[in-house]
C-alpha cells in the first residue's frame, strides 16, 4: 500500500532488476495479495474499501486499466490454466469456493464434500493444469486435498503442508517449514503426484524466506520469496531440475 491512508499502489519490476514502474494508484482500501494470470498480462485482487464490502479488481499492467466486479468471496483469488476463470474463497464460506468467469461475469459456487472434516485455507488454493480440478490445504489438520469441480467431492493426497504452491503436469507443489540440522527452519518445497504417494524433496529455500510470502511460477521453475525481518528485499530462485529428486 502507499504512503497514504487507503491509497494502493501496484509495481512492475524486471526479475533481474531494473527500474521499478508503477502500474496504477489506487484509493479505496486495503488489498489482498495480487495474482499473477497466466499470460502475465493482468492481476487480480481483492480490495475491500471502507464500507466493508469487497470488490474484484482486475487489472490490465500494461494500460493500468481496473475493471471492477462485485463477485466471488472477497478474500483470494487464483487465475484457471486458460485466463478465462478465477476460483476465489473467502473468510464466511471455508467449506466452498466460488468459480468467477470472467468472459460473462457470472458466478458458480462449489460445495467441497471432504471424506472427513476439512475447511478450506484462505489463499491456498490452484487450479489443475486442465482446469477441472483445484488443489487447497485444510485449515485444520495441515491436509492438502484435491477437488473437481463439477461435484466438488476431495480427496486427500498429503500431510505436514503449510501451503499450496502449483500444479503442473508433473505434480502438486506444496511448501513446508522444515527444520534443519542446526535447529534452524527454512521453508522447503516438496512435490506429490495428484493420486498421493511418497511426496519428493523438490527444493530448500534459503532460510531468510518468509514462508507466507513464497510464490512459484508457473512453470514451477522460478520461487520467488519476501525475506523476514521486513527487510526490503526477495530472493529468486531459478532453473529447477524436475526430473532429479533431491
Amino acid at each position: 500500500e502507499g504512503a497514504e491512508a487507503g491509497v494502493a499502489e501496484i509495481y512492475s519490476q524486471p526479475t533481474r532488476g531494473g527500474v521499478e514502474r508503477l502500474v496504477v494508484r489506487r484509493g479505496g482500501g486495503s488489498i489482498t495479495p495480487l495474482e499473477v494470470s497466466p499470460d502475465g498480462r493482468r492481476v487480480a485482487y481483492y480490495e475491500w474499501g471502507a464500507e466493508k464490502r469487497s470488490t474484484l479488481v482486475i487489472v490490465d499492467l500494461a494500460t493500468g486499466d481496473a475493471t471492477e466486479l462485485l463477485l466471488g468471496a472477497g478474500l483470494s483469488a487464483t487465475w484457471s490454466p486458460d485466463g478465462h476463470r478465477l476460483v476465489t474463497s473467502g473468510f464466511a464460506l471455508r467449506n466452498s469456493v466460488t468459480i468467477v468467469d470472467l468472459r460473462d461475469s457470472t458466478e458458480v459456487a462449489v460445495e467441497l464434500r471432504c471424506d472427513t472434516a476439512c475447511s478450506l485455507q484462505a489463499e491456498r488454493t490452484v487450479f489443475s493444469p486442465d482446469g477441472s480440478s483445484i488443489a487447497f490445504t485444510d485449515d485444520f489438520g495441515d491436509a492438502l486435498w484435491i477437488a473437481g469441480l463439477t461435484d466438488g467431492h476431495a480427496t486427500r493426497v498429503a500431510q505436514g503442508v503449510t501451503r499450496t504452491l502449483g500444479w503442473t503436469e508433473d505434480g502438486i507443489y506444496y511448501l513446508v517449514e522444515d527444520a534443519g540440522p542446526q535447529g534452524a527452519s527454512s521453508p522447503v518445497i516438496y512435490r506429490v503426484a495428484p493420486e498421493g504417494g511418497a511426496p519428493q524433496l523438490f527444493a530448500r529455500l534459503p532460510e531468510d524466506c518468509n514462508i507466507e510470502d513464497v510464490s512459484l511460477s508457473i512453470d514451477a521453475l522460478t520461487a520467488v520469496c519476501g525475506v523476514i525481518d521486513w527487510k526490503p528485499d526477495v530472493h529468486i530462485v531459478e532453473h529447477f531440475d524436475r526430473t532429479v529428486r533431491r
